[in-house]
């Protein structure tokens, strides 16, 4: 479980690296807001067909080999952002970045549940919703501290920290035990469709469906403008802060899971819906 826990922080680190470099690539390649505004939000647009595909197809391919492929469709996008001469590369390293998380993000936490014991299966959901708010977290927070205080190629030094990252959730993956069943004890192929099933649409509307599209809403709105909000209002060109500022958000919902949870399970459910991710 440990070792799974660990690639899923480093690909929730990934997924928000950027974060805190939007700055310096608005002043290199003198992009406006919008150009920055698209730059972040392309990501998103990969998300539901990406996840449509994987959550349907993902058990069938193989759990482990699907999260095999993400980390190395996100080391890809990492070389894409190293390697960038042009704003259409960091538009492309994105979209294989939004590709690559989303396709793991459908297939990790089914091969975290494999990897565990029946008895701490709850214990590792807690932690894996934990591990993924830290890891979103982490990631602007390190690109932040490297560029502010290394002062040695801020465009390329960041992504040879997360190579290193990504290369170690690679050997952790490999040191997991495989669990893949034959193909002939697998399910049949599930189809590919939108919509909530009609036994659970009225639970999922009420106590799940709008906490999660109003935590994604605002925390993407956030996310947005922490670096417009260090420089305006905080008055500092500091990137860090805007990196540990992220942090801060997600860390304390990721610490509020360790508060004490009401028995009632319709009570918990509410309670735990909006501070995880």
């Amino acid at each position: 479980m440990k070792r799974m826990l660990w690639v899923i922080l480093m690909m929730s680190c990934c997924a928000t690296f950027i974060s805190s470099l939007f700055p310096i690539y608005s002043e290199y390649y003198q992009l406006n807001s919008l150009q920055i505004t698209i730059l972040f939000a392309i990501y998103a647009a990969f998300l539901l067909p990406t996840l449509l595909i994987v959550g349907a197809r993902g058990s069938d391919w193989g759990l482990k080999r699907v999260v095999r492929y993400s980390i190395w469709i996100s080391i890809v996008s990492t070389l894409m952002f190293l390697l960038s001469f042009d704003v259409w590369m960091l538009y492309v390293a994105r979209i294989l970045e939004g590709i690559a998380y989303d396709a793991f993000t459908g297939t990790a936490s089914a091969l975290l549940l494999k990897q565990t014991s029946h008895n701490k299966v709850s214990t590792a959901i807690k932690l894996s919703g934990i591990t993924v708010n830290i890891g979103f977290g982490l990631g602007p927070a390190i690109s932040g501290l490297i560029v502010q205080y290394m002062h040695f190629q801020p465009l390329h030094l960041p992504y040879w920290f997360l190579l290193v990252m990504l290369l170690s959730s690679l050997v952790f993956l490999e040191m997991l035990p495989k669990h893949e069943g034959s193909q002939a004890q697998r399910p049949a192929k599930a189809k590919i469709s939108l919509g909530v099933p009609d036994d659970i649409r009225s639970h999922f509307w009420s106590f799940i469906g709008l906490p999660i599209f109003t935590v994604f809403t605002l925390g993407g709105i956030v996310f947005s403008l922490i670096p417009s909000f260090t420089k305006n209002v905080i008055h500092t060109a500091n990137l860090s802060i805007s990196g540990l500022l992220i942090l801060l958000l997600l860390g304390g919902g990721a610490l509020v899971q360790f508060s004490p949870w009401p028995r009632n399970p319709v009570t918990r459910m509410r309670k735990k819906k909006p501070v995880t991710i």
